[in-house]
């Protein structure tokens, strides 16, 4: 049966993948039943966060009261220094410390559907999906364990001191460290710790969640704390920090031997290792006999010659570390070493005994390829590294696979990467080329007459995409397509080969252009001296205009139109795809010149009878000088000089009216041909 957190407030979260990261957390449906219970919460399978599936992952759900704030209190300090370190570095957290993938990498608060109490979550991996086990769940196979190789069990030991040596740089002490909380995958080899949620931050906290619950890695004196019902808050920080010394040297032990240091005791209480420790020193075998497991004898005394191996075959310190925990660390906890001593021992000894990773499979599904962008998926095994790197990017811890698209021949580089070394392996991939080739590449028409697009069609081989220089957008490898030129195109086809190697070929589509063929006029003077006769005739023209004061008129043809003076007339003529025009200036019928005006001057004979009585001069005047009066008028005749003037204008006559009818008529009216 499913069920839903909702109302989800206070997330916070860490990068929990290279590729991938949750962009919203509004619901989480789950399972309800249980796969683990624990004093504080229990744990459930996902079916989906924020309506996207996600069986990969778990919620461990904290709905005690007493410890839902320290819960989300303590993940989200440790998630709030986890996420400087990931933003100084750029990658997750585990990239560099892959002890952390069991980490919850969300925390938030929420409540279960139709439910008002607010729980916190607690989202992580789903580790047993890749390949981990529990180290102490009751189906762990110690017995096989013991038989593994002695170089896995040193690279995972290591691994625990580096991880709990940089919890402890960071002010985090786990405070839960036992077999439970440790998974294992042996074939990488790697460590992973969980349940985090009962540790605390002691710069920020002042103490852990519980004391936890009695188990193999805990100290004798916690499980009499335990057991008299000590609180968590009683503890001090040095006593929470001895015990988690004390822990580390237990689960290290476990780790290289497959077995507890105290395995041969009955029990692991105080008063029956300090009754052990009394007359001997661990790992002997003497001491009294009521505190000896019987049927562990051959074991133990297994166990005491594979000690004395590793000291004689350069483990000597290890050993040494070990005896003195053991024995001297039981009531003395400063004789506890510190994580730190631990991985600095166990770096050299990693280094000398276990050296660089292993590279067991390095495989691609092909080997070349026949275009760019093709994709090649690559998969890999191996061991003992921290990092995987594919051509210089980093690969997720757990990732085993990797599809990768090239676009030329490449050698492609696997890298494995740990503290001691790196192992690289190659493989060569080619790239096949081949010429494209275009097969034809041909228009509909060769010269548009009309607006009917023109088809360009084309087949090619060898070929990903064409592109066509007038047309933006990449066209299929065999195809056709309308295009519309209103001019002479030069059509450019260039087919992309299958790694964008280019072959091009052109054609020329022309369109019908517009002519005219003639435009001119004529003096019209049957209709009068300022009319004229506008003719044109044009070729591959739609439509054709006059101005001024004509207008639109038929393609070819004459009109007559009146002038008052000179004036210009201009053509145009428009097809489907271009217009051009003329220009012409008309002149009306020009005023006649008078080369000679012959006028009879008129004779004057004025006869007056005036009475005699009245032609008598007055006695006053008797005296007066003689006056002559002459009544007589004559003209002078002026005949202009026409002949010499018509010599100087017939040039200008022949040029103005050069069109041949309207000199031909002006002759005929002025008698301007001699032979006429």
């Amino acid at each position: 049966m499913s069920k839903t957190l909702t109302n989800i407030t206070g997330i916070s979260t860490i990068d929990y993948s290279l590729n991938e990261r949750f962009s919203d957390v509004n619901e989480v449906v789950f399972n309800d039943e249980a796969i683990g219970t624990g004093a504080i919460g229990s744990v459930y399978r996902i079916e989906s966060i924020g309506g996207e599936r996600r069986d990969s992952l778990l919620v461990k759900i904290i709905d005690s009261a007493d410890f839902i704030e320290q819960t989300y209190d303590t993940l989200s300090i440790l998630h709030d220094k986890l996420r400087t370190i990931q933003n100084s570095n750029n990658s997750p957290i585990y990239v560099e410390y892959p002890e952390l993938l069991g980490l919850p990498f969300i925390v938030f608060k929420g409540n279960l559907l139709g439910q008002d109490q607010i729980v916190t979550g607690l989202i992580m991996k789903n580790l047993v999906n890749e390949g981990f086990e529990d180290l102490g769940a009751e189906e762990w196979g110690a017995e096989k364990y013991m038989q593994s190789d002695l170089k896995a069990k040193l690279f995972m030991a290591y691994q625990m001191a580096k991880c709990i040596d940089f919890l402890h740089s960071i002010k985090f002490i786990h405070s839960d460290l036992k077999g439970q909380s440790l998974f294992i995958n042996l074939k990488i080899p790697q460590v992973v710790f969980i349940d985090f949620d009962g540790g605390f931050n002691y710069d920020k906290q002042s103490h852990g969640l519980t004391l936890g619950a009695i188990q193999s890695f805990m100290s004798p004196l916690f499980k009499k704390w335990i057991r008299l019902g000590k609180s968590s808050k009683d503890l001090s920080f040095n006593e929470r920090l001895d015990e988690e010394n004390w822990n580390t040297a237990i689960g290290l032990f476990e780790l290289i031997f497959g077995i507890q240091p105290f395995f041969f005791l009955k029990d692991n209480e105080e008063a029956t290792l300090k009754k052990y420790l009394k007359n001997t020193q661990w790992p002997k075998n003497d001491g009294p006999d009521d505190i000896f497991i019987d049927g562990n004898k051959d074991l133990h005394e297994s166990i005491i010659q594979n000690l004395e191996a590793f000291r004689s075959n350069g483990f000597e310190a290890l050993i040494d570390k070990f005896i003195l925990v053991f024995n001297s660390g039981l009531s003395n906890p400063s004789k506890r070493p510190s994580p730190s001593e631990w991985k600095n021992l166990l770096f050299d000894l990693n280094k000398e005994f276990v050296g660089e990773p292993i590279i067991q499979k390095f495989k691609a599904n092909k080997k070349s390829i026949t275009f760019k962008g093709d994709i090649v998926d690559f998969s890999w095994e191996g061991s003992f590294y921290r990092k995987v790197y594919l051509n210089g990017v980093l690969c997720d811890f757990l990732q085993k696979e990797k599809s990768v698209s090239f676009n030329d021949s490449t050698e492609v580089r696997l890298s494995f990467v740990n503290d001691f070394g790196e192992r690289s392996e190659v493989i060569q991939i080619e790239a096949k080329k081949v010429e494209p080739k275009i097969i034809y590449f041909n228009s509909s028409i060769s010269q548009r007459t009309d607006l009917t697009p023109v088809v360009l069609s084309w087949e090619t081989k060898e070929v990903t995409r064409v592109r066509i220089n007038s047309i933006s957008e990449d066209l299929q490898p065999n195809g056709d397509t309308p295009v519309d030129p209103k001019e002479k195109t030069t059509y450019v086809l260039t087919a992309f080969g299958n790694f964008d190697q280019t072959i091009e070929k052109t054609i020329t589509v022309d369109v019908e252009s517009v002519e005219i063929l003639k435009f001119n006029y004529e003096i019209n003077i049957e209709k009068g001296i300022d009319n004229v006769d506008v003719l044109w005739e044009t070729k591959n023209a739609i439509e054709v205009e006059i101005s001024p004061r004509i207008g639109i008129v038929d393609l070819s043809g004459k009109t007559s139109v009146g002038i008052p003076d000179r004036t210009e007339f201009i053509i145009v003529a428009k097809g489907y795809f271009t217009e051009t025009s003329k220009t012409i200036e008309a002149k009306p019928f020009p005023i006649p010149i008078i080369k000679g005006l012959f006028i009879p001057t008129p004779i004057l004979n004025l006869e007056n009878h005036v009475p005699e009585s009245l032609l008598q001069t007055p006695n006053v005047l008797q005296n007066i000088p003689t006056i002559s009066i002459n009544n007589s008028i004559e003209f002078n005749a002026v005949i202009p000089q026409y002949t010499e003037l018509d010599k100087k204008l017939k040039t200008i006559y022949d040029i103005e009216l050069g069109i041949p009818e309207t000199r031909s008529l002006i002759d005929k009216i002025f008698n301007l041909n001699k032979n006429q």
